[in-house]
């Protein structure tokens, strides 16, 4: 696998996981941290391979210019709806601003046995995006 891919959310069990398989499939992977996340987390990332981009999830020009030359933008973001679609929404709007030709949203806990559906408040957003938005490039283990 080549390219770059931007991950948001590395630092947590996910994300670390998805991180490893990406850097042993030969991926280049760029971090994405928010100022002020915890700098042991970052190093920790960095030592794994990674290469650290800080943007303010909420600055769409500080997002847009983390994901330049980004061929795809995966999320491994867990939390309340704030979370899980509102900031979801603001990298899917900056990955669309930069070009980016794939986003892969996170919602790790949906029934992956039968057609998977984006959350109702974010699907109409995302059935809107002019770029290829899909949930269903990680279903499965990771070592």
């Amino acid at each position: 696998m080549s390219g770059t891919i931007l991950l948001a959310g590395a630092s947590g069990d996910v994300g670390q996981r998805i991180a490893r398989e990406l850097l042993s499939r030969g991926a280049t992977v760029r971090a994405l941290s928010r100022p002020g996340t915890n700098l042991d987390n970052v190093a920790r990332l960095i030592a794994m391979g990674l290469h650290g981009v800080e943007a303010d999830y909420t600055d769409a020009a500080e997002l847009q210019k983390a994901m330049l030359g980004v061929d795809c933008v995966v999320t491994t973001l867990s939390g309340p709806e704030p979370v899980i679609i509102h900031a979801q929404m603001l990298l899917l709007e900056a990955a669309v601003a930069a070009g980016v030709p794939r986003f892969m949203p996170s919602d790790y806990s949906i029934d992956y046995t039968g057609p998977v559906e984006p959350k109702p408040a974010a699907s109409p957003r995302i059935q809107q995006a002019p770029r290829c938005c899909t949930n269903q490039g990680y279903v499965g283990s990771f070592r």
